[in-house]
């Protein structure tokens, strides 16, 4: 049987789950393994031993759980990375000069050996980049630290905060390198408002590797990036007010045919409808407008998601800025699909309701469960929703 709901009256039952926003880049890590990395002049070199977790999984199940040290293999007693650094004799051997535990709970990201060893410097942490106050350590000669610094030793607080992120990390850098006379450390960092990859602008900050001290940027280029990064914050500031904006607001269909701002509105809208089901979206298509220049490419998509398979329980979301003409894509495609094809299937389709009976009768016949997006009705955000939105901007 054919079911015809309101989406409307879905705003009625209580809030009781949280949905969380995706506000950066996904990455991805392969567990880490010893490195070697070898100075400039291939005098030194430092091999680096990780603490490998036992996996991905056990190493964040155990960080949750406040374990130490996370993900720990059996019978594994390493706490740490572990260095050891070796210099080339005269006659071309590798002798010891230090070995010793690292700062880095699992493993540094990147690692540079200056001249014959006169100090090594580690980067970053195995899977947090630009996180904790071992961003950069510096070692001397005999392996003792002479400096290790977080991401808020080198840079502005404010400068940070516009640095592009991924799920686990700050893109705070690019390659890093030693002065020719082997006293400085020289960071490419990266300029707010650029992404990581082929475009991405630097600014080169220096360190003296003695102490550790950072040589206090000056400069047209420092200049330029600190302008750059108040650009970025402005950017961020309005951005977030839009966000903030749009999760009070009632949410509206969109007024233009852009494919994106309609994609916005179908998940939006079905989140709200659905949030204290803690439900999710099986699929989402959107058939541009027959005006737009790559109307034809939307098309295969209707046929593509009707004739997807499905779960009971699934969830298909459909829409498009030209309701009449989607209304006859449908026709032509669930003629071709056997009755009860998408029985199980809780479809939602935008619709007006001068139209709504025209796609009623046309879908009728696949079994599915029919939902009506009215694109004429704000549609409000659920209280419990919102309240989450707003505690996880206020959380530090």
């Amino acid at each position: 049987m054919v079911v015809f709901r309101r989406g409307l009256l879905l705003l009625g039952l209580a809030c009781v789950s949280l949905l969380a926003a995706a506000t950066a880049h996904a990455d991805s890590w392969s567990l880490p393994k010893t490195e070697i990395y070898t100075s400039a002049s291939g005098a030194a070199r430092l091999t680096v031993t990780p603490r490998a977790p036992s996996s991905q999984l056990a190493y964040f199940e155990d960080q949750v759980r406040g374990n130490r040290p996370a993900g720990q293999r059996p019978g594994n007693r390493q706490a740490s990375a572990r260095g050891r650094l070796e210099r080339r004799g005269a006659n071309g051997r590798w002798m010891p000069v230090w070995e010793g535990p690292l700062v880095n709970e699992v493993a540094p990201v990147d690692v540079l050996v200056a001249g014959a060893g006169e100090h090594v410097v580690t980067f970053d942490n195995w899977h947090m980049v630009g996180w904790g106050d071992n961003v950069v350590v510096i070692y001397d000669r005999a392996g003792a630290v002479v400096r290790s610094l977080a991401l808020g030793d080198i840079l502005p607080a404010s400068y940070i905060a516009v640095l592009p992120r991924s799920v686990s990390s700050i893109g705070w850098r690019g390659e890093p390198r030693i002065s020719p006379d082997g006293d400085r450390l020289i960071l490419s960092v990266v300029i707010p408002g650029t992404d990581p990859g082929a475009d991405t602008e630097y600014v080169e900050l220096e360190v003296t590797l003695a102490n550790g001290r950072l040589v206090p940027p000056a400069g047209p280029a420092w200049d330029r990036a600190l302008e750059r990064a108040a650009q970025a914050a402005e950017a961020q500031a309005a951005g977030e007010e839009r966000q903030r904006a749009f999760m009070t607001n009632p949410l509206l269909a969109p007024t233009t045919t852009d494919e994106g701002d309609w994609y916005v509105y179908l998940r939006d809208a079905f989140f709200r409808l659905n949030w204290a089901e803690s439900m999710g979206v099986s699929r989402t298509v959107v058939v541009r407008s027959p005006l737009a220049p790559d109307y034809t490419l939307s098309v295969p998509l209707v046929r593509d998601a009707l004739r997807d398979s499905y779960e009971p329980g699934d969830t298909l979301l459909l829409g498009s800025p030209d309701q009449d003409n989607l209304a006859t894509l449908l026709t032509a495609e669930v003629r071709r699909l056997r009755p009860g094809a998408l029985r199980g299937l809780r479809f939602y389709v935008v619709a007006d309701d001068a139209r709504w009976p025209r796609f009623a009768a046309i879908l009728a016949p696949t079994g599915a469960e029919l939902v009506q997006l009215d694109p004429t009705e704000p549609i409000p955000q659920p209280a419990e929703r919102l309240r989450a939105h707003l505690q996880r901007e206020e959380a530090p």
